[in-house]
């Protein structure tokens, strides 16, 4: 693809990533929609690589700040925003599993801390807490799995 092709598809991953957004802030299901529009991150990077993964992730983040007026919802989709990234640089290594997870739970501190910030209260017990991880973490693999079979059909389809 050339380059005025891949600038051109771009601007129309960022303009659907952020009308996803929207729409999921005007919904109850807030969580889906972040998980969509990083499906949609991940397309950019499978076209693109890298470079424009990472330029699309900061330009949908600084869009939804400046059109969706809820700072707690555009910052939890910063750690969402730039997991097709990770996943991206993370399967080539090794210990690909080990980083993505690594990332996942500093998210889970960041969204820890991101609650206190805006004073949303979280009153489990610690057991409650540590089962709520462990089955997020259960969760996070499940999305990771269905995001590798999602990147591998648009390479098989598109490319």
């Amino acid at each position: 693809m050339d380059r005025t092709k891949k600038i051109a598809f771009n601007g129309l991953i960022i303009a659907v990533s952020v009308v996803l957004l929207v729409v999921g802030y005007l919904t109850k299901v807030k969580i889906s929609f972040l998980a969509l529009t990083s499906f949609v991150l991940g397309v950019s990077l499978q076209i693109g690589r890298i470079k424009n993964g990472l330029v699309s992730a900061l330009a949908v983040n600084i869009l939804s700040f400046v059109l969706i007026s809820n700072p707690f919802y555009t910052l939890a989709f910063l750690p969402i925003s730039f997991y097709p990234a990770i996943k991206f640089l993370s399967e080539k290594k090794r210990f690909s599993y080990l980083l993505k997870f690594a990332y996942f739970n500093i998210a889970l501190v960041y969204y820890y801390l991101l609650s206190k910030l805006f004073a949303i209260e979280i009153n489990f017990p610690v057991v409650s807490l540590l089962l709520g991880t462990i089955l997020l973490q259960f969760i996070f693999l499940m999305y990771d799995y269905v995001f590798t079979k999602f990147l591998r059909y648009i390479q098989h389809t598109v490319m």
